[in-house]
């Protein structure tokens, strides 16, 4: 049985293709020395297995976030990948189930896969960004509501998805509102504005070079529609921009690992165009 006959938002990684080899042994390399090094400088084993183990997924799911933002270029993705290694010294380990459940819902609106969204993916997709809600994060129920009404309105759509985007979001307002987590905790300080500023106008470079895309869909190998592929990005940095200008400090370290996939394939976009530049001058 195949991932694909289960679901239409997992993304099999095929062993034989050289950047899935490579971003697997490198997950488990950093998975591995992170653990080891927690142990010697913590000396608590449990604990240290556990932030190694965490810190592999941090890594692995940066570079798929970083493959739903700029899916037509493969190394773009390692880009990322290398900002989240070199700073998971510094920062705390994120929200991992919070960087899975974008990951899922980008998936659902740039259909990178190739079909729509299945019924139970969709279930799946609610269940999570309620759950995630019901804890207290009001943007998971707002941007879950985005990303079906998206899915309800772009080419191919799922008219369904309409429905449910007024009912999710409908949900996420009984939720903050019965919680009393509308409330605004701490908002935002100088430097995280002007910071998430810079990197979105960096983001930005590759929402506005993604008008063609040249990449297709894993399981049915037909072109990937552009409008939607950058409706995926502009989620993605709607929600990273909620998150900081919401929470502060607190929101943009939750969801650091999608700010080091945005940065990264900006970067790899502008180096991109800049050799490209060269060369046509050349």
């Amino acid at each position: 049985m195949r991932l694909s006959d289960i679901t239409v938002l997992g993304r099999s990684l095929d062993p034989s293709y050289p950047p899935n080899l490579a971003i697997g042994a490198l997950s488990l390399v950093v998975g591995a020395a992170g653990a080891v090094a927690n142990l010697l400088s913590s000396g608590a084993p449990l604990e240290s297995v556990l932030w190694g183990i965490g810190a592999g997924f941090s890594v692995f799911l940066t570079w798929a976030l970083a493959r739903e933002l700029d899916p037509a270029h493969d190394l773009s993705a390692f880009v990322g990948t290398g900002l989240t290694i070199a700073a998971l010294p510094f920062f705390d380990l994120p929200a991992l189930m919070s960087i899975f459940w974008l990951l899922v819902v980008l998936r659902v609106v740039n259909r990178t896969v190739g079909p729509p969204a299945r019924p139970v993916d969709t279930l799946a997709v609610l269940g999570l960004g309620g759950w995630l809600t019901w804890q207290g994060n009001w943007i998971v129920g707002l941007v879950t509501a985005l990303a079906f009404l998206l899915d309800g309105l772009l080419t191919n759509p799922l008219r369904y998805h309409l429905v449910l985007s007024g009912l999710a979001f409908a949900g996420t307002v009984v939720l903050s509102v019965f919680q009393g987590d509308i409330a605004m905790d701490s908002g935002p300080t100088m430097p995280v504005v002007i910071s998430s500023v810079v990197m979105a106008g960096l983001f930005l470079v590759v929402v506005g070079t993604s008008r063609e895309v040249r990449a297709v869909g894993d399981a049915t190998g037909e072109p990937l529609d552009a409008r939607r592929v950058q409706a995926a990005q502009l989620l993605a940095l709607l929600t990273a921009l909620l998150y900081a200008w919401w929470d502060g400090l607190a929101g943009v370290e939750g969801l650091w690992l999608l700010w080091a996939a945005m940065v990264g394939v900006a970067l790899y976009r502008l180096a991109h165009l800049f050799l490209a530049r060269g060369q046509s001058q050349a």
